[in-house]
């Protein structure tokens, strides 16, 4: 079983990139800024500026939410916001089946998994509408983990 240590003290040559490094990131941000201003004004700058605080807002409203089952503390929920979570959860395959899309005039047929996965993929539909091609009667074949 181990003990518990205080964490070391960061070597004063580490602390200094940490903060060239952050100096370096907020002239960066300056300066994509300044271009951005130049090219927009500062009422559109401005504009975007606020507007992106929006999504921020769902996100932070998210993880608010789903903190409520199995609370964390403060500095946590900050550090993991800023830096990012450690560990991603699994997240299953996306099953994708094989569908005719009548309206349109295109098939998509799809079997198999990984290196054995097959794809055709059939245009038959009439010309025209928002956006036709001719190309008709046209087949996409995927197999062996390249277009053949």
């Amino acid at each position: 079983m181990s003990t518990w240590a205080p964490v070391p003290e960061a070597r004063r040559s580490v602390q200094v990139l940490e903060v060239l490094g952050i100096g370096l990131g907020a002239a960066g941000v300056l300066a994509v800024v300044t271009v951005i201003g130049a090219s927009a004004g500062v009422a559109g700058t401005t504009t975007a500026g606020l507007l992106a605080f929006i999504p921020l807002a769902v996100v932070l409203l998210g993880i608010r939410w789903v903190d409520r089952w199995e609370p964390e503390p403060h500095a946590t929920l900050v550090a993991a916001f800023l830096w990012g979570a450690d560990d991603l959860p699994a997240v299953p395959a996306l099953t994708l089946g094989s569908h005719v899309f009548e309206g349109v005039g295109a098939a998509v047929l799809r079997g198999g998994t990984g290196r054995d996965a097959m794809y055709v993929h059939l245009d038959y539909g009439p010309h025209g509408g928002g956006h036709g091609h001719y190309d008709k009667l046209a087949t996409i074949l995927y197999a062996l983990g390249r277009e053949v």
